[in-house]
């Protein structure tokens, strides 16, 4: 075989927040340094027999803290908190609570909802349920259900 091949595997990632094995891959929020000398965040899916890169879907710039990420219908859903870059890289900005859908197949983010950090998924992180194609999410004071493909808020009968 040739040195291509292993060269493709050998990821330069400067740091990764949270690894889940679903469904025989292995998915990661990694940051890596881009053309600039930025860097950008990418969800990655690691096929986990051979180790091989299956999809890298970019994601906005910040910080990115990883609180969970979930395999529902279709979709993986990334439960994070995200500060956004600084002018001054020794100051890290407020973190705001996030919940976004990607479509590893067609590698895009199909939506992202922002929540506010509040008490509830700062001290206990509670799992998001999966339901009728509905996420039910913990908010500080109720649940909310949000559409699946969506990201939108179901209203109430």
């Amino acid at each position: 075989s040739s040195g291509n091949e292993h060269d493709e595997n050998n990821l330069d990632i400067q740091s990764i927040s949270i690894v889940r094995a679903l469904n025989d891959r292995l998915l990661f929020i990694g940051r890596e340094e881009n053309e600039s000398g930025g860097t950008t965040s990418s969800l990655f899916t690691i096929d986990s027999y051979n180790q091989s890169v299956i999809n890298k879907v970019p994601l906005e710039d910040g910080y990115y803290f990883t609180n969970d990420i979930y395999h529902f219908g279709d979709l993986y859903i990334i439960d994070y908190d995200r500060s956004p870059p600084s002018l001054n890289s020794d100051q890290l900005m407020p973190k705001s609570h996030y919940l976004a859908a990607v479509d590893i197949d067609k590698g895009a983010v199909l939506w992202e909802n922002k929540y506010e950090i509040n008490l509830l998924n700062s001290m206990n992180h509670l799992k998001l349920v999966y339901k009728d194609g509905l996420i039910i999410v913990p908010l500080s004071e109720q649940f909310q259900a949000i559409n699946l493909n969506l990201g939108e808020p179901v209203s109430q009968r």
